[in-house]
């Protein structure tokens, strides 16, 4: 799990820009590391998701939003998407709307599907809890008002 969260960091200068590498980066990753270990390419959107969330927050730059509403949108999509297509059982996908259709009869790849959306649930929720409580004490969390704006659009993206 180490090495998985430094490789994606390795993304992001100290600053949080993204490092002129990225997308090599993003690239190698996705056809050469990840199948290896067996991250499905929903698992590798919410592990990015989380890596530009986990960015933003530590270095606060503006940047990272505009690509962190786009990865939280997608993630979104593919997982109504999933369940949409009976891929995972009802109550699995982020909002716990269910989908309908017909899970897959293996349950090696029923239950890696559910994984899958269980852990693109678990980010989305992280995220909105985060962002809820930052603006919960919006005195605090941003004392210039240069991020507010920023986090009111993740949090209606990720509701």
């Amino acid at each position: 799990a180490r090495v998985a969260e430094r490789l994606l960091l390795a993304q992001f200068a100290p600053d949080g820009a993204a490092a002129d590498h990225a997308s090599e980066l993003s690239a190698l990753l996705a056809r050469a590391v990840w199948p290896r270990l067996g991250v499905s390419a929903v698992m590798q959107l919410a592990l990015n998701t989380w890596a530009h969330f986990h960015t933003f927050v530590a270095t606060r730059e503006q940047r990272l939003l505009r690509q962190l509403r786009h990865l939280i949108t997608r993630l979104t999509a593919c997982t109504d998407e999933a369940t949409g297509t009976g891929l995972a059982p009802p109550g699995a996908d982020l909002f716990g709307l269910g989908g309908a259709g017909v899970a897959p009869s293996d349950p090696f790849e029923r239950e890696a599907n559910e994984l899958d959306l269980r852990l693109a649930r678990d980010v989305s929720c992280c995220i909105f809890e985060h962002v809820v409580a930052c603006l919960s004490d919006y005195h605090a969390s941003f004392p210039n008002g240069d991020s507010m704006q920023g986090m009111l659009d993740v949090l209606a993206v990720a509701s």
